[in-house]
């Protein structure tokens, strides 16, 4: 049995009642018997020892192969002889593997895998494909309230989704992120698209559960709205409804304070897809309260003591209140976390290289690199400038190894064509200013040399005038013009009054002056 199903069963089984469980093997069996308890629980190898208004029926991931003797060829067949065994109001779990899983499209495989099948699983069209096809074949058998989980993943890392997650995933990108975690652990080779958009599509189209590796329906009980395996081996969990607007949070590592963590967190958009949505609009001003917002949470935040890491998308904001819904990247061998400054750069180099994949219409230049960006939003978000430089260098190795997977690589490639046509066209900005002004400078160079060339030529004429003027003075014409002049004042009495006075005039005040 797997810990996912194990996770389930542990919050849907009835403490006081008697379980009756079919398709389990010795392992899973042991498991379970941990679970419920020994005296409560009764195994059945075979469909045939079922009985009758049973309080509790378990059917577990091999239950089918215990009609084999029955006239059941299909599974609504087998589903029906399950509910008659249960008595009204009972609790019945049907662990069910979704043959179909779309997920198995993401790695290539030979065309006919899973067509020939021996036992006709695959053929069966009555087989649910998805979880509400699940839930209607149970529906239709007269179970008002079935509550469907869908498990992703494999035995490294999983996650299950409750109704009430699953219903939020198509706007949600926080929960979709447990399941493209979970299914990429659990491929074997390199996707042929990526994980995370592959998750986004079949959300959007509200056929997530078809990727799904198997279902377990409820009916008269209910799990919590999502488990998930953290990385490390802990199950930690989420419950709430549609309608919350915070889910509680739960589980996890013991070596985690209790206090450290948060006892609800906000269901809503990540951080990473709210950034995205301002550089998209080109609202830098929107994008800047973001990045503060951000800055004061990762320095004053108590709920990332001991993180060693940090990654916006899987931080939810709900436009007031900043929370990790999930204790993922923190230290439990007893070391101190990092410097808040350095987890909040790391964060950014992270975004930063989701950027360059996701290849957003930035409203900064396309030539910025990643190291200036980092500067550019650690300043946004308070960082002092004389310390981003710092900062920048210490996380210049936590850049995410490139991916080598043919998508990947594409990208990559178109990204890097995308900046040689932008430093090209800068530098063709630059080489039509400078043309530009090599043309102004041309106009004001033969404007000055004009201006040069009337001032030395006024200054020529003025020394001409000057020595012009000056042989006239001395000449014998101009002296004896003089004379005349002043002979002339004899037959103008009146004249010659006033010069004598002015020149007397003249003469008493530099005398004046001398004493």
């Amino acid at each position: 049995m797997s810990d996912a199903l194990s996770a389930v069963l542990s919050d849907v089984l009835p403490r006081n009642a008697t379980a009756y469980a079919i398709g389990f093997d010795a392992a899973e069996r042991e498991n379970l018997m941990r679970l419920a308890g020994a005296a409560h629980l009764t195994f059945l190898d075979d469909a045939e020892a079922l009985g009758d208004a049973l309080d509790v029926v378990l059917a577990g991931p091999a239950w089918e192969a215990a009609f084999t003797g029955f006239d059941s060829t299909t599974f609504t067949d087998r589903l029906a002889r399950l509910d008659v065994a249960l008595r009204p109001g009972g609790t019945l779990v049907v662990s069910v593997a979704n043959v179909h899983s779309s997920a198995e499209l993401l790695t290539p495989a030979p065309a006919g895998r899973g067509v020939f099948d021996a036992d006709g699983v695959s053929y069966d069209t009555s087989r649910p494909a998805s979880a509400s096809a699940l839930r209607v074949a149970l529906e239709q058998l007269g179970h008002a309230v079935v509550n469907v989980h869908e498990i992703y993943g494999g035995e490294e890392r999983w996650c299950v989704l409750g109704p009430e997650a699953a219903t939020m995933t198509r706007e949600i990108d926080v929960l979709r992120r447990f399941v493209s975690r979970a299914i990429e652990a659990d491929l074997r080779l390199e996707p042929v698209v990526p994980v995370e958009q592959f998750v986004g599509r079949l959300a959007a189209a509200d056929a997530l559960s078809t990727a799904a590796t198997s279902f377990v329906a409820v009916c008269g009980g209910r799990g919590r709205a999502l488990y998930a395996e953290d990385g490390a081996g802990h199950v930690q969990w989420l419950d709430g409804s549609i309608h919350d607007a915070s889910w509680a949070v739960g589980g996890g590592s013991d070596a985690i304070d209790a206090r450290e963590r948060p006892f609800n967190v906000p269901v809503a958009r990540s951080l990473e897809a709210q950034l995205l949505r301002d550089i998209a609009a080109a609202d830098t001003a929107d994008f800047r309260l973001t990045a503060q917002r951000i800055g004061t949470w990762v320095m004053e935040s108590s709920s990332l003591n001991g993180r060693r890491d940090i990654d916006w998308r899987d931080i939810a904001w709900d436009g007031e209140r900043v929370a990790a819904l999930w204790t993922t990247g923190i230290d439990e061998s007893g070391q101190e976390g990092i410097e808040r400054d350095v987890l909040l750069a790391r964060g950014w180099r992270r975004f930063a290289a989701r950027v360059r994949v996701l290849e957003p219409t930035m409203p900064w230049p396309a030539t910025l690199s990643d190291d200036e960006l980092l500067r550019l939003w650690l300043s946004m978000s308070g960082v002092p400038d004389e310390r981003a430089p710092e900062l920048i260098e210490l996380t210049s190795e936590d850049s995410p190894a490139p991916a080598t997977d043919a998508w990947t690589q594409r990208y990559a490639l178109e990204e890097a064509s995308d900046r040689i046509v932008a430093l090209e066209h800068e530098v063709a900005a630059l080489h039509e200013t400078l043309r530009r002004r090599d043309g102004e400078l041309a106009v004001r160079a033969k404007a000055i040399r004009s201006l040069r060339g009337q001032v030395l030529s006024a200054s020529r004429n003025r020394d001409l005038m000057v020595k012009a003027n000056a042989d006239i003075k001395s000449s014998a014409s101009f002296k004896l013009a003089a004379q005349f002049r002043k002979a002339a004042l004899v037959t103008r009495p009146k004249t010659l009054v006033r010069e004598v006075g002015k020149a007397a005039d003249k003469r008493v005040r530099s005398l004046r002056r001398l004493r």
